[in-house]
């Protein structure tokens, strides 16, 4: 494909960008049988599946595979409606080739209090240059993103792993590398309650710091997952039940 044909078929797919959807689940209430839900959720299934075939040769475009297995769906519908905060993984070489813009419109269709998250791992490929300006592009557009590198992440807990037993101080000296390793870890001692705002930015940065590299920019390793989902998760909603003992 030359550079002018991707051209118009990109532009093409922007023209249609309202219609490439992903698949809704179908109203319910608790009333709803199994039976009819089954029936249900395979009519609405298979009518996206005729609706993105008559696109694809109404208007000549050139779409990805996607999934054909209801099931597979499913699971997503449910794991939507039971969780609060949504990820996105998507590849720091070209996010955005990867981000289903769709998908956090369902999310907050499902409930407007739940939050998407665009998770950018390989970030470890992109230069701290490249970063302060996705994390521009993100902010400007109200996107909640972190950056993220599976390949340190698993360096740092191989290093743990072996020097474990052997090494009282194995963790500390992880951190320590993870630390060496470009901009590695977020703050994982700050309040949590403090940063935990409506605000799209993932979390507060101080402007004024004289260190080039500021939170939004850097890359985190699995030992801030838990932290970060915390940070980015909604509040809870009203009195946690009691607990049974």
């Amino acid at each position: 494909m030359t550079p002018q044909q991707e051209s118009l078929l990109t532009a093409k797919q922007s023209e249609k960008r309202s219609a490439l959807t992903v698949p809704r689940r179908p109203p319910w209430t608790t009333e709803t049988t199994p039976v009819e839900l089954e029936r249900a959720e395979r009519d609405a299934f298979l009518e996206w599946r005729r609706g993105l075939a008559q696109l694809q040769e109404s208007d000549d475009l050139l779409l990805t595979p996607f999934e054909r297995n209801l099931e597979v769906w499913r699971q997503l519908w449910r794991v939507i409606e039971r969780s609060d905060l949504i990820v996105q993984i998507v590849d720091a070489r070209n996010p955005l080739l990867f981000r289903t813009e769709d998908l956090e419109k369902y999310v907050l269709e499902v409930d407007p209090e739940k939050r998407n998250l665009l998770f950018v791992n390989k970030a470890d490929l992109m230069t701290l240059e490249q970063r302060k300006r996705w994390a521009d592009w993100f902010e400007g557009q109200g996107i909640r993103f972190a950056f993220y590198s599976a390949r340190l992440s698993k360096e740092a807990m191989d290093i743990l792993s072996e020097e474990q037993g052997e090494d009282d101080n194995a963790e500390e000296r992880t951190e320590e590398l993870a630390e060496e390793i470009d901009d590695l870890s977020i703050d994982a001692n700050s309040d949590i309650s403090e940063v935990s705002t409506d605000e799209p930015r993932p979390y507060n940065v101080d402007r004024t710091q004289s260190t080039e590299v500021y939170p939004r920019t850097q890359i985190l390793t699995v030992h801030e997952l838990q932290t970060l989902f915390l940070r980015e998760s909604p509040p809870p909603k009203g009195p946690f039940p009691p607990l049974l003992i």
